[in-house]
């Protein structure tokens, strides 16, 4: 399993030809990036997430709201950040390879299930995705990537920002460059349609450099199905379609704005 969504995460690349500098350039290792590794270390391999009293006392919830909270910070403003303290920390961790102690990625996973106990999966997905645009698809190409490897283009321009606007303006053009397989298909587009899009970013530790990717918006924690294309959601006639995963079937765009401010923004 934990092959596969490697696999998942290598197989998408993004690049944007406004925006790919800027993530890099703005990124630090901000103070919330440590204070969320530092609340992980307290994570022990004893420690389930599914353990109903860590939510029992009012001191616990505190504390997962203050999770929540960095959660939305880290990804909203350094998620290239954490990608390079990430990869610090298993550095570490792969050079004491201590079995009795989680590795870092799973430790922010345990945090991340506690969030999802309080607040719900969805709502915990979302908060830990950098960018959501409004996006319209102008057109497919293909480009060379590497050993005769022959990616598919997907070029795009932003129409609005719901979330990432710290690195996104209305009008940037970008290119969502994609290897897709069966066991990771992409998302279908037509030409001229507008789409709402999540984001996510991938740091490549091997050239030191990252990636932007179509954000994977998870289900369930504890099963993972394969050959499903990342979500999107479809604007037709200024309604947005299939939301059920944001909680409602169809929504005027103007009150979608409104609605996913004040459901998923809350930490603003």
């Amino acid at each position: 399993m934990k092959k596969n969504i490697l696999k998942i995460v290598c197989f998408i690349f993004f690049i944007s030809n406004i925006s790919y500098s800027q993530y890099f350039a703005d990124s630090v290792i901000s103070d919330a990036v440590i204070e969320l590794f530092k609340i992980a270390d307290n994570e022990k391999k004893d420690n389930l997430p599914n353990d109903n009293s860590i939510v029992e006392d009012d001191s616990t919830i505190i504390d997962i709201d203050r999770i929540a909270q960095l959660f939305y910070r880290v990804f909203d403003e350094d998620p290239v950040g954490y990608n390079f303290y990430l990869k610090q920390k298993f550095q570490k961790w792969s050079a004491v390879r201590d079995l009795n102690e989680l590795k870092p990625a799973m430790k922010i996973r345990r945090l991340t299930e506690r969030v999802a106990q309080k607040y719900g999966i969805p709502f915990t997905e979302i908060i830990k995705t950098p960018a959501f645009l409004r996006c319209k698809f102008l057109f497919f190409s293909s480009s060379y990537y590497t050993e005769g490897i022959i990616s598919s283009d997907f070029n795009f321009i932003v129409e609005d920002v719901l979330k990432g606007n710290k690195y996104f303006k209305v009008g940037d053009t970008i290119t969502v460059r994609m290897l897709p397989d069966i066991e990771c298909p992409s998302p279908e587009f037509k030409v001229g349609n507008s789409y709402i899009i999540p984001f996510g970013t991938n740091f490549s530790t091997g050239q030191n450099s990252f990636n932007i990717v179509f954000h994977y918006l998870v289900e369930n924690y504890n099963t993972l199905i394969m050959g499903i294309p990342p979500k999107i959601f479809s604007i037709e006639n200024e309604i947005v379609l299939n939301g059920e995963y944001m909680g409602f079937p169809e929504m005027n765009w103007n009150e979608f704005k409104e609605y996913f401010k004040n459901k998923f923004l809350i930490f603003n």
